[in-house]
């Protein structure tokens, strides 16, 4: 079967299809590398806040 192609896109639903699920899975992955990257900027943030919190309880037992 022949695709009709119109306004520069194949109308041939095989091919629409295809399209639409590749599209689809770029989204998720793009969403996945975003919750990563969000989860590890929140654990460094964290570990950033301990950081300085024990560095605060270090100073204060310094000066007592």
């Amino acid at each position: 079967s022949r695709c009709c192609c119109c306004y520069c896109f194949c109308c041939c639903f095989g091919v629409f299809v295809v399209v639409i699920v590749v599209l689809l899975l770029l989204l998720l992955l793009l969403l996945s590398l975003l919750l990563s990257l969000l989860l590890v900027l929140s654990s460094l943030l964290l570990f950033l806040l301990f950081l300085l919190l024990s560095s605060l309880l270090l100073l204060q037992n310094d000066f007592q």
